[in-house]
């Protein structure tokens, strides 16, 4: 957060971790106000204080600036050098298909650092392409029931998604325009799902 950072070490009114806002709109930014780029997430935005998670999902500027980012070069990995994964790399993943590893930066070797990759890239995973009648990619929303979470495919339509065993899935796929497709699939396979418009 440069901006907050700016304030934090130039002019020591406000903490660094906050964007710098006005948010009692008085006139100054006071120490304490501002908006936590982590609660401006469509992750952590409803269970947010309204004080500082902003007006509504990614309305920070920094948070649109990511997320125009991502539609435009679709990365395929996230990396936070944490102990957890962010808000922002939840954000990533279930709006752009983005996986994210989270490397705690003390005391991580090389080999613990591919070990992880490893894991999460050839690890149990549901694996589909979505595409229309004429094997365009579409970028479609997509449901591992009985979860009512929604997941977002890349802009090839690819979607890799880590889960905890190899057993049989339940996902429903759909996109605006399209008839909503429910299948059931095993993990480590690759799926090629075709969806029809709705004329």
């Amino acid at each position: 957060n440069i901006d907050g950072s700016h304030y934090f070490w130039y002019r020591n009114t406000h903490d660094g971790e906050a964007a710098p806002v006005d948010t009692n709109q008085d006139g100054t930014i006071d120490i304490g106000e501002g908006i936590f780029l982590n609660q401006n997430t469509q992750f952590l935005f409803a269970q947010s204080p309204q004080t500082t998670r902003g007006s509504s999902p990614q309305s920070t500027p920094e948070l649109q600036a990511l997320s125009s980012l991502a539609r435009r070069i679709s990365p395929s990995l996230s990396v936070s050098w944490t102990s957890v994964r962010t808000a922002v790399q939840e954000d990533l993943y279930l709006n752009h298909g983005t996986h994210s590893l989270a490397l705690p930066p003390q005391n991580y070797s090389q080999l613990e650092i591919d070990s992880q990759l490893n894991l999460l890239l050839a690890g149990p995973a549901i694996r589909i392409i979505v595409s229309d009648e004429y094997n365009h990619p579409i970028q479609a929303e997509i449901t591992v029931h009985p979860s009512k979470r929604k997941w977002a495919t890349k802009n090839d339509g690819l979607w890799v998604h880590p889960v905890s065993a190899h057993k049989p899935y339940t996902i429903t796929i759909g996109a605006p325009s399209y008839q909503e497709e429910t299948i059931r699939i095993q993990t480590n396979r690759l799926y090629r799902v075709q969806l029809k418009q709705i004329h």
